[in-house]
């Protein structure tokens, strides 16, 4: 897994190229968060996603997630403060959401998720952890969490 700077125009330019959905994590806070990639096969944790960079990938399969949190070891720890980012691919359709646990680790800062495929919000947006399940066309959709948004 590699992390990068990205641009808005990088982005457009991967989104409307490909058919495959994908998501994007953007950490615009001023210190590094901690990814936790879990799916029905394997869990990574720990990865350090550095402040003012972004992580992308495919969007592939059923029971997906990113964790995130603002110190190493708290997504497994009972009282560690996290959010989880979940994703799911299945017969053409593509359902996510988002929500926090224990406590909120950006905090003060702010969350959002923004879709966009060939429109924006294509697949709904969400601005706060308790937006519920959201869904669409699983056709070239770029999931979008932005960490600190307030930032963006």
């Amino acid at each position: 897994m590699r992390f990068f700077s990205i641009t808005a125009a990088a982005i457009l330019a991967a989104a409307s190229s490909a058919q495959a959905s994908q998501y994007l994590v953007r950490n615009w806070c001023d210190k590094d968060m901690f990814l936790t990639f879990a799916n029905s096969t394997t869990t990574t944790t720990d990865l350090v996603l550095p402040a003012k960079l972004a992580f992308l990938s495919p969007i592939a399969g059923e029971g997906n997630s990113v964790g995130v949190a603002n110190q190493p070891g708290q997504y497994w720890n009972a009282l560690g403060w996290k959010a989880v980012f979940g994703f799911t691919s299945k017969d053409g359709s593509l359902w996510w959401s988002l929500s926090d646990l224990v406590g909120d680790p950006i905090a003060p800062g702010t969350v959002n998720v923004t879709s966009s495929g060939t429109r924006e919000d294509v697949c709904e947006h969400a601005t706060d952890y308790m937006g519920g399940v959201h869904g669409c066309a699983d056709n070239g959709v770029t999931l979008t969490f932005n960490l600190c948004s307030q930032n963006a």
